[in-house]
């Protein structure tokens, strides 16, 4: 086998609890990751010198050394002391920095492609665990469609028999949020007598309310709407849930058209990322 073309699946929580700060610095948590099709798409190729080369469409600037996927394939390499000579073109179309996941996702298929095509024959298992070294929602990809997650966001509880949402709206805001610096400002927020309340509550979103307050005009839209909604992750993007395809499209372009925001409309997936060939 010398090429592989993957999937890699965007998330969003439905509700996120915020359950205490362990003493490795980072924070338990509640949550249901929910796996849906805005996907990027990584095509790997073997090279026979055993270089690792990394290519992004668009160019995001972002240095090789420092992107996940990179990371990840020397992860394999380094225990296996082995080269893995392989050129990964990442197309990335999950935004960056909004809470989606993108950057877990792109590394699990990352990790899941480089077994396959070397052959290497590591376990789900054993990815999950390399997976949570890069990060702690990067496991959740290697089981996909709806899990609850605890601790870090590395223990999961697959949760086939719940229904999945039929159709979702994603809003997606023009600026990013550092999941890192979401959680920093958490430990340093105090307390407001504010009320926050939401169908998914999420325990970051009064965070990202106070970092960028222009959120709260996405907020107030999916309030008037009186839809199922929640911020995915530690934002910025809000989500809106529809039972059916035409209002969600409707919504689509009435929230485009008076928030001027970009939006996607996504259906619910079964896996966190799909190896397309062989």
């Amino acid at each position: 086998m010398r090429s592989l073309r993957i999937r890699a699946y965007a998330k969003i929580n439905l509700g996120l609890r915020v359950t205490g700060r362990r003493p490795d610095g980072y924070h338990e948590i509640d949550t249901i990751f929910q796996s849906i099709d805005l996907a990027d798409e990584l095509v790997l190729e073997r090279r026979s010198d055993g270089q690792v080369m990394l290519t992004m469409e668009p160019d995001l600037g972002i240095p090789m050394e420092q992107n996940l996927v990179f990371q990840a394939v020397h992860l394999l390499q380094d225990p296996l002391q082995m080269e893995l000579g392989v050129h990964i073109h990442l197309i990335k179309r999950i935004p960056v920095g909004a809470g989606l996941g993108g950057g877990s996702s792109d590394a699990a298929a990352a990790l899941g492609g480089v077994n396959t095509l070397f052959e290497l024959g590591l376990s789900k298992s054993k990815l999950k665990t390399l997976g949570a070294e890069l990060g702690s929602d990067v496991p959740f990809f290697f089981e996909g469609g709806r899990c609850r997650a605890h601790g870090r966001g590395e223990i999961l509880t697959t949760l086939s028999g719940s229904p999945a949402p039929s159709t979702i709206t994603l809003l997606i805001a023009p600026f990013s949020l550092s999941t890192k610096g979401v959680y920093a400002a958490l430990d340093q927020l105090e307390p407001s007598a504010e009320l926050l309340t939401a169908p998914y509550p999420n325990d970051l979103e009064a965070v990202a309310l106070r970092m960028h307050p222009e959120l709260r005009i996405y907020r107030a839209y999916l309030e008037r709407a009186s839809v199922g909604f929640g911020l995915s992750g530690s934002g910025p993007t809000y989500y809106a849930l529809f039972e059916d395809e035409p209002s969600a499209r409707l919504f689509s372009r009435s929230a485009e058209a008076e928030l001027r925001c970009q939006t996607f409309l996504c259906k619910s997936v079964s896996m966190g990322y799909e190896i397309l060939n062989p």
